[in-house]
């Protein structure tokens, strides 16, 4: 039968449990090279089970920063047609402002009043 995987709070109570026992003193040898052998496997284990829940909170990052790429680009694919059509050609000073301000204002409605005054 499989052994259960622990936990990495159960392995990083026991390693604390070690580091104490350790610390304590007056163990015979043998018993501290065990002890410390046991704890070096569970510091290895523990930075491992952390690298790999930094390695999903680094896919879950990527997507959500791919999610707002996308969701930015849209914006400004629904927003520069809208700005042409009332007659403001890109060419012009504070064209890139009122853009990103209408872009910022529907993203975040209490953006309305930053942006006009």
């Amino acid at each position: 039968m499989a052994k259960k995987a622990e936990t990495y709070e159960a392995m990083t109570e026991r390693l604390e449990a070690i580091v104490s026992r350790l610390q304590e003193g007056n163990i015979p040898l043998e018993e501290m090279i065990k002890l410390y052998e046991e704890g070096s496997k569970l510091a290895l284990k523990c930075r491992e089970t952390l690298d790999g829940y930094k390695a999903r909170l680094d896919v879950i990052e990527k997507q959500r920063a791919e999610a707002e790429d996308a969701r930015n680009a849209a914006l400004e694919r629904l927003v520069t047609p809208v700005i042409h059509e009332v007659g403001m050609p890109a060419h012009i000073k504070g064209y890139q402002y009122v853009r990103e301000a209408i872009i910022l204002t529907i993203k975040d409605a209490t953006m309305i009043n930053a942006v006009t005054k």
